[in-house]
């Protein structure tokens, strides 16, 4: 059975100091790939908001469909021991086909590529989700047999068009805070005001149906910033409700064990070994103008210091 197979996986590298996950499916249709690979993503995003994981800093998730293929992976890193928690339950990163998960798909799909899915017969959709939810995820890292992922059937049922009458809003969020004088505060900022759009964005996306297109950061003379894109489907944007998860998030942020987690997260940092669980220097470099290393991270690296950043930060909408 292909889940214990997955459990032993686990196992292997649980000893890592992040935990690597790479699960795929295929299937004929590219459409139903698509759709099905939101809705797994989905679940994984509900699995980490019920245990109050933080993007970044407890987990990486990417779901990817390889346009005009059938294939699809989610891609996990876990970093800390409570998301490792969840590696274990990915047997739970089901699926079932009910309307409200894949209109919720389809609209996520709608908001990222601003095309309308057609579908002519939805009964046999939810039957298709069914079967593809049925069969069991599969590691790259056991693949016996090459796949071809070129081996389609689109359904005549399903097409996606561009809708003339279809509604998308463009949508910005800026976290914002006083400029500070020590320039390796700037790192901390730019990575706990990444992790907060970024956390909020897996949350808006499974609950309202917002796609997160990236973020850009910016130093003036008083201030500095991180600004965040979505697009979302104009009847279901909802700023009350993406300010009260804003608000939601950065609380939980706050509180003393996950404060704890973000000092511990912050202080393992190790560029030497070669791993993507740290923070991008690029970024650093072409953005902020500032690289620090691993002495500054621990230093900085304390309760005190990453609460005051939190309190002192200003989360506003820039349209919507």
């Amino acid at each position: 059975m292909l889940v214990a197979k997955l459990s032993i996986f686990f196992a292997i590298i649980t000893n890592e100091i992040m935990l690597h996950i790479l699960i795929f499916k295929n299937t004929s249709s590219p459409i139903i790939a698509h759709i099905y690979e939101h809705m797994a993503m989905n679940q994984f995003k509900q699995l980490a908001r019920q245990a109050e994981l933080l993007r970044n800093i407890d987990y990486s998730a990417l779901g990817t469909h390889y346009l005009n293929t059938g294939f699809f992976t989610i891609d996990i890193d876990l970093y800390t021991s409570e998301a490792e928690l969840l590696a274990g339950n990915l047997q739970r990163l089901k699926s079932p086909a009910a309307n409200s998960a894949i209109r919720l798909a389809m609209q996520q799909i709608s908001s990222e590529t601003e095309q309308v899915i057609a579908c002519d017969n939805p009964p046999l959709l939810k039957q298709e989700i069914a079967r593809l939810d049925s069969k069991a995820w599969q590691s790259i890292g056991e693949l016996e047999q090459p796949i071809n992922t070129l081996n389609l059937a689109e359904h005549k049922y399903l097409s996606e068009i561009d809708y003339p009458s279809l509604s998308v809003d463009h949508v910005s969020y800026i976290i914002k805070k006083p400029l500070t004088d020590d320039l390796a505060l700037l790192p901390f900022f730019h990575y706990l005001a990444a992790t907060i759009h970024d956390t909020v964005a897996d949350i808006a996306n499974y609950k309202l149906g917002y796609y997160h297109h990236g973020s850009k950061f910016t130093k003036e003379k008083s201030q500095m910033a991180l600004e965040t894109e979505f697009t979302v489907l104009s009847h279901l944007a909802n700023n009350d409700k993406v300010q009260h998860i804003y608000n939601s998030v950065i609380s939980n942020m706050l509180k003393k064990p996950t404060l704890s987690r973000i000092v511990r997260r912050l202080k393992s940092f190790s560029y030497d070994e070669g791993k993507m669980n740290v923070p991008n220097i690029d970024d650093h470099i072409l953005e902020l103008g500032v690289v620090i290393g691993e002495p500054s991270w621990r230093q900085f690296a304390n309760e005190e210091t990453i609460s005051k950043l939190l309190k002192d930060i200003v989360v506003e909408p820039v349209s919507f």
